[in-house]
């Protein structure tokens, strides 16, 4: 090879080099170590839950305005939310709005956390800053509707229902948001009318059918609210709540093998928090079994659970 070849060789890729420099230095994507010291790339992804998403990133969520993945706090905020480090979820959370203040979710999310917090004020308005910035997710008007029911306005949380309906049609999942404000008001009839309404847009709804033996409870026809629960069993047998509902009605009726039946299926759900436990040992002792009774009250006192307060 002639020395002319070797110097342009040398000169091409320094000229390469050159470039790639550069690329890097302009480029939009950004990376940050994770907390593990790993770099990585994040799959945006919906959440296929019913409601609020729980593990996985909606598309979007965690981009900078320049449409990369400027740091990692809102995926850290869901990680805090999965287990219950509210506070800490707070602050990733306003991290990632920091970072990207047109990021709806991030809004969204805090909103979530604050609302477990208690702090409602706060929860409102980040909901209400979510819906400015993006108006087409239903989701964040249910989130802000659920913080009103919790602070008891619920005035304000049947608006933000029929916001909904305005918005984006009347459906099964806002009729369920309605009958949980008048449940929580202990008007049973017109929550009983949201859930029927609710059944009518969607059939063979589980979560609506345990909706629906709450209602029946709250007018007192338990015979009704054991055929709703049985209903909501039969199409989601993996759902602790119906079960857990019906075994407190077979404990008022002192028929104890049916309750103890009940709850077991939820303790074996591995679902189980100490009301559930607490609840079947007051089936156990029902039955004159001291011993599994006393074991399952110890459980629900190591679970933290207060019959007279709740979780």
């Amino acid at each position: 090879m002639s020395t002319s070849s070797l110097e342009y060789g040398k000169v091409a890729l320094l000229a390469l080099l050159l470039a790639g420099v550069v690329w890097l230095a302009t480029s939009p994507i950004s990376f940050k170590t994770a907390s593990s010291g790993s770099v990585g790339a994040v799959s945006a992804t919906k959440s296929s839950e019913k409601g609020v998403p729980t593990g996985s990133i909606p598309a979007g969520a965690g981009l900078s305005e320049s449409g990369a993945y400027s740091d990692w706090d809102y995926i850290d905020g869901k990680k805090h939310v999965a287990n219950s480090r509210y506070e800490e979820a707070v602050n990733s959370f306003a991290l990632a709005m920091k970072s990207n203040k047109r990021n709806s979710y991030a809004s969204y999310e805090r909103g979530l956390a604050l609302t477990e917090l208690k702090r409602y004020d706060e929860a409102i308005a980040d909901f209400t800053k979510a819906i400015a910035i993006n108006a087409t997710n239903k989701e964040f008007y249910f989130g802000r509707a659920d913080a009103f029911k919790a602070k008891k306005d619920f005035a304000r949380a049947i608006e933000d229902c029929n916001l909904v309906i305005r918005e984006f049609g009347d459906s099964a999942d806002v009729q369920q948001h309605i009958a949980l404000v008048c449940i929580d008001k202990e008007e049973f009839q017109p929550a009983l009318q949201a859930v029927d309404t609710a059944n009518k847009l969607a059939e063979k709804d589980a979560y609506t059918w345990n909706l629906r033996g709450i209602c029946d409870e709250g007018l007192n026809k338990k015979e009704a609210a054991i055929a709703d629960y049985a209903m909501s069993i039969g199409l989601n047998d993996s759902y602790a709540e119906p079960l857990n509902n019906r075994g407190v009605i077979y404990l008022d009726k002192h028929e104890y093998q049916k309750a103890l039946n009940d709850f077991d299926r939820v303790v074996k759900l591995s679902q189980a928090t100490g009301e559930h436990y607490y609840n079947r040992s007051l089936a156990y002792a029902g039955l004159g079994r001291k011993a599994l009774a006393d074991a399952d009250l110890k459980k629900s006192q190591e679970l933290k659970y207060d019959p007279n307060k709740g979780e």
